[in-house]
């Protein structure tokens, strides 16, 4: 895979997943409008990191990925774990639907919930803190402010760079896959996932590849 492969294949899986949320209309109830809402953010957030990448703005571009897994994933909680109790709370006083909930339980309910089998659990439990990290301007992003002879310069390699392309183009599949069926669309949720099918990239998703940690 090289970058701008990996460039193309995200707008590629951007534009599938629009053009099958065209095809629909929303659902009456806060649940069916906050679902596409939370899903349509974290498109945006895909679509922001592909334009960073070409401006060669890569910190940016790392910073926003956690922001699309947390809409993402925000969005499958609503789908199928929030009560009508907390939906009609938020619309009627705005009351947060996630209070203290941990991000890291929020996981694990959604996990459960859509039978990921700790699919969705480990990427959490291994990645959400360096991930935060690059969002938070932590070590994982102030070490790549320096190439390897000290100069000031952003210094964010193309595999890595294509890794992040990969993981945001692969969450952006994967929670579209959910809420398309959790909304009762299940034609183009299975439309979804036969493109995906024959338009996947031949390379593994390595979560552990984004977060290695770069040498001071």
């Amino acid at each position: 895979m090289t970058l701008n492969e990996a460039k193309r294949y995200s707008i590629l899986v951007h534009a599938e997943i629009w053009n099958l949320l065209g095809e629909i209309t929303t659902l009456p109830g806060a649940r069916f409008q906050l679902v596409p809402a939370y899903l349509t953010m974290a498109l945006e957030h895909q679509k922001a990191i592909v334009v960073l990448v070409d401006l060669d703005l890569r910190g940016s571009a790392f910073a926003l990925l956690r922001l699309q897994i947390e809409a993402a994933f925000r969005g499958l909680w609503i789908g199928k774990i929030a009560t009508e109790q907390q939906l009609e709370d938020f619309a009627t006083k705005g009351v947060d639907l996630f209070g203290k909930l941990k991000f890291k339980d929020m996981t694990k309910q959604i996990d459960d919930a859509y039978q990921a089998k700790g699919g969705l659990q480990s990427i959490i439990d291994k990645f959400w803190t360096p991930l935060n990290g690059f969002t938070h301007t932590g070590y994982e992003q102030l070490v790549r402010r320096f190439n390897s002879i000290g100069t000031i310069v952003p210094d964010y390699a193309d595999d890595l760079t294509e890794s992040l392309l990969l993981c945001s183009s692969e969450t952006s599949y994967i929670t579209a896959g959910f809420i398309l069926a959790i909304m009762g669309f299940f034609e183009q949720s299975k439309a979804l996932r036969i493109w995906h099918t024959n338009n996947k990239l031949n390379t593994k998703l390595d979560f552990e590849e984004l977060v290695e940690v770069k040498p001071a």
